[in-house]
């Protein structure tokens, strides 16, 4: 499954936003509406294109996602709500907490890395803004409990100062996002690298550790930034690798293997190198659990065979517990960015 922001955030977060906007008409219908429009966008992932692997990862996050489309989310979802007795006695309110439910998600999931395509159809182009990982439980967990105390007291109070938190939790990772890239820069210059082109984002769960990417000379330069608040920033080195263009690909490379990997490194925002233990597999460097490049998925393109999509589920349980214990300050050193100063040819 490719990333979202997970629903569970998505659900509460819809569910809030309804709740302080039509709570006092609708009571806790309004969070069931609103949360309700809130998971649906997300029922693209079911869509299939059967000789098409990209299909799937291309379709996730367009129309169903986009801003023009919330009038007809928000009909979609009262119109599922109206067998009900008591949301059809309301069906006008019940429109506009769907309205809004549908509203938050595609704002929310362009917080992450992953993007979406915010402005679908009159613009095809992703919009990302690294603000915040797919999963935090602590914007999670403010929305929920506002949610829940605004429905108990039948007041918008909480939920209001829930939202008002998440939306300064964003605003915080706005803060952590320039400091991760102020401190990519200061780290490619004391490497002696000039940044092609660079992206950093936050890890799972945490606002205080970065994964910074950034291609020069040709590679794709991982590393790992611990970012506290009123400290220095600190670096963990992941290692590099050779990008894999499309223009890497054999000449006599089938046109149906060129077009597939064309849009792949384009879907991966150009971060697309060759997985060492797998050869065959180009794997999108933006998403590892680790600093380097243990890509979690990819394309496979197999010598004399078709393009294939490729998920590397196997890594994920593995490389998590190493995750947390980074994200706790248990496994690895992280050194000041002088630590990294280029001797001789070496970049570490």
């Amino acid at each position: 499954m490719r990333p979202a922001m997970d629903q569970v955030t998505q659900v509460v977060l819809a569910g809030a936003a309804a709740q302080v906007a039509f709570g006092r008409s609708l009571g806790a219908r309004a969070a069931v509406a609103g949360g309700l429009a809130g998971f649906l966008p997300d029922l693209d992932v079911l869509l299939r294109g059967m000789a098409d692997p990209l299909f799937p990862i291309e379709v996730h996050r367009t129309f169903t996602h986009s801003l023009a489309v919330v009038p007809l989310g928000a009909a979609l979802t009262t119109l599922l709500l109206l067998p009900l007795p008591r949301f059809r006695a309301a069906w006008g309110a019940v429109f506009g907490a769907a309205f809004v439910g549908w509203a938050t998600h595609a704002p929310l999931d362009a917080c992450t890395s992953y993007g979406t395509m915010l402005l679908w159809p009159f613009s095809r182009a992703w919009i990302a803004w690294d603000l915040i990982a797919i999963v935090d439980p602590l914007f999670t967990a403010t929305l929920l409990v506002g949610l829940v105390l605004a429905i108990r007291r039948r007041r918008a109070r909480p939920a209001v100062v829930a939202l008002t938190l998440a939306h300064a939790y964003l605003g915080l990772g706005l803060v952590q996002r320039e400091r991760a890239f102020d401190a990519q820069r200061a780290l490619a210059g004391n490497r002696g690298h000039s940044i092609d082109h660079g992206r950093v984002t936050p890890v799972l769960g945490s606002l205080l550790l970065w994964r910074s990417i950034y291609v020069a000379d040709g590679e794709v330069h991982g590393d790992g930034l611990r970012l506290v608040p009123f400290a220095a920033p600190r670096v963990q080195g992941g290692g590099k690798v050779p990008l894999f263009r499309p223009v890497d690909l054999p000449a006599d490379a089938p046109p149906g293997v060129k077009a597939a990997f064309g849009r792949f490194h384009d879907f991966a925002d150009g971060f697309t190198a060759r997985t060492p233990a797998e050869p065959d597999l180009v794997g999108d460097l933006r998403y590892s659990l680790t600093w380097g490049f243990e890509p979690l998925w990819g394309i496979r393109l197999p010598t004399g065979g078709p393009p294939a999509w490729a998920e590397r589920r196997e890594l994920r349980a593995e490389r998590l517990e190493t995750l947390l214990g980074t994200v706790l300050g248990t496994a690895g050193e992280f050194v000041p960015l002088a630590a990294t100063v280029r001797v001789g040819a070496d970049d570490r």
